[in-house]
């Protein structure tokens, strides 16, 4: 009996080695890049969609951010910006420009402080779900890939292991014009004259890591710019990369004259 527990014990023990081990395996990126590389278009696309759907962002990491709306060959409305998160704190700056008028806003998350320069400065304690959930609004808007339907899907395998997946030919369309028009209000144009239809050509390009984990986003399109009765050609273009996601990126600080 002594014999048989102690035999049980010791095949508990190298079970519980062998779990461990397996799951150390399925988690090790190099075996997670192999098993992505091994497969056929096919076969990583869904994958790589399912990523995409179930992203999480990166509790540490820096992005650059846009969008750009041209009616012709002019420029009439942009966004250029940088975000970075490390851990619970924050910072988000942003340049919006129409026509010649020029917005600045930064914002900084630090111990439970959000502080806020847009014209006038201020600074307000705040949960990091309610300062998190309001950054999200200040991002570029790309929509679910369901909400779209794309029919084509073309996926582009570099050589550094990296994919890009192109997705176009939409069944939908352009979910809701609404979420289109809002930057141009965000960035000083309080009337918004400018309305949108027809759109057309619309993709979003998604672009993975070598393991699958999203790094970033384009959605583009064209369509009709009607300006006061006056109608052009347009295309308009959001984006959104992660640049880093290395912890050793420097921590967000306190702004200058935060008192």
């Amino acid at each position: 009996m002594k014999i048989g527990k102690v035999f049980l014990l010791l095949f508990a023990v190298a079970l519980c080695f062998g779990l461990v081990a397996c799951g150390s395996v399925e988690n090790d990126p190099e075996t997670v890049r192999k098993d992505l590389a091994a497969m056929t278009d096919e076969q990583l696309i869904p994958v790589l969609i399912d990523n995409y759907s179930k992203n999480q962002e990166p509790t540490v990491f820096s992005a650059e951010m846009s969008w750009l709306y041209r009616s012709g060959e002019t420029v009439i409305a942009e966004m250029t910006g940088t975000s970075r998160r490390n851990g619970a704190d924050r910072t988000l700056d942003v340049i919006y420009t129409v026509e010649e008028k020029n917005k600045t806003e930064a914002y900084v998350y630090r111990d439970g402080i959000c502080y806020v320069n847009a014209g006038t400065k201020r600074k307000a304690s705040k949960p990091e779900s309610e300062v998190s959930a309001y950054f999200k609004t200040l991002y570029p808007s790309f929509g679910n890939v369901a909400d779209y339907g794309f029919t084509r899907k073309d996926l582009l395998r570099s050589d550094n292991g990296t994919y890009t997946l192109v997705l176009s030919s939409p069944s939908n369309g352009i979910v809701s014009s609404a979420d289109i028009v809002t930057p141009l209000t965000a960035a000083g144009n309080e009337t918004a004259p400018i309305t949108m239809s027809g759109f057309s050509d619309i993709y979003l390009t998604l672009f993975f890591s070598a393991e699958g984990t999203l790094l970033g986003q384009t959605l583009g399109f064209d369509c009709k710019m009607d300006a006061d009765g006056v109608v052009t050609e347009g295309t308009v273009l959001f984006r959104f990369v992660i640049t880093s996601t290395s912890v050793a990126q420097l921590p967000i600080s306190v702004p200058e004259g935060s008192d």
